[in-house]
């Protein structure tokens, strides 16, 4: 059974997501984000800060090859990782790659909820750094094989969108 890849920026909610559609499908289930956790020892940020992009980037490139050839497994991939050719091509290999995309707005609330411990400034910063991002992730869209507008949607009907189009085969 193909894969079913999750893409989207952070605040996204997309591990989650992810998890639960896993669990409702009978797949198994891969975070990138995760696995370059464990592989490096340091939490995103701190690899981001340390080592900078570019390792960043290559750390995340080998773990997506490495995890190109599995069947029947939900993955969520980080935002960036579609900026890259040869990541969406590995991905689509074996994979249905859906782009989760949401207001800013929605992105800073869960955003705060999700890292209750961060202080606003730092906030602030990442937000203004996200709304770059996802300006410069726009022109990638087309790489998905299906764009969800997750504002004002629970898990459940996010959920319940990807299962029906899975299901039919048509991610069009």
């Amino acid at each position: 059974m193909k894969n079913i890849i999750l893409v989207g920026l952070e605040g996204t909610n997309k591990s989650e997501i992810g998890k639960d559609l896993a669990l409702k499908l009978k797949m198994k289930f891969i975070d990138t984000n995760e696995m370059m956790k464990r592989e490096s020892g340091l939490g995103l940020s701190e690899l981001f800060k340390k080592y900078g992009e570019k390792y960043f980037r290559s750390l995340e490139n080998e773990i997506i090859e490495k995890i190109s050839n599995a069947t029947n497994t939900v993955i969520v991939v980080g935002g960036g990782s579609i900026l890259r050719g040869r990541n969406v091509k590995a991905l689509k290999r074996n994979g249905l790659l859906i782009s989760l995309i949401t207001s800013k707005i929605n992105l800073k609330i869960n955003k705060i909820k999700d890292e209750k411990s961060r202080l606003m400034s730092q906030w602030d910063q990442l937000f203004e750094s996200a709304k770059g991002i996802l300006n410069l992730k726009t022109p990638s869209f087309p790489a998905a094989d299906y764009i969800i507008d997750i504002t004002d949607l629970s898990i459940e009907e996010i959920n319940q969108k990807i299962i029906e189009k899975f299901r039919r085969g048509s991610f069009d």
